[in-house]
């Protein structure tokens, strides 16, 4: 999937794609560099999310690394209000990237992967 707004860049495009485990410390970096979250519990929050069939873990990827890493969630209960179900959570995109189409084409990654799990 391209990113809109030809990428992060005019020429060096960045692709939307499943997280695998050997990205995590390319994902912990983007947290670290956005001041958000890099704690232990974040990355084995993470770690875990690749494995589970109802979560998903995606990354931007551009020629040279990572460029932004978005999730979802499922809960299976309701909560007060909230109906269980598939959620989008944490977005973040390097600072250096953003306003650039990245954030938007995570989450319409996130959007598409949970249409096809969702009623």
């Amino acid at each position: 999937m391209r990113i809109s707004n030809e990428g992060v860049t005019r020429d060096m495009p960045a692709m939307v794609r499943v997280a695998r485990h050997e990205d995590l410390d390319g994902i912990l970096a983007i947290q670290r560099e956005g001041g958000r979250s890099s704690s232990e519990l974040f990355a084995n929050t993470t770690s875990d999310a690749f494995d589970d069939s109802l979560r998903l873990v995606v990354v931007a990827e551009a020629s040279f690394g990572l460029v932004g890493r978005a999730t979802t969630q499922y809960s299976p209960n309701q909560d007060g209000a909230a109906p269980s179900g598939h959620y989008l959570m944490g977005v973040t995109v390097a600072s250096q990237q953003r306003r650039l189409g990245v954030g938007h084409a995570l989450i319409n990654a996130r959007i598409e992967w949970i249409r096809h799990r969702a009623a």
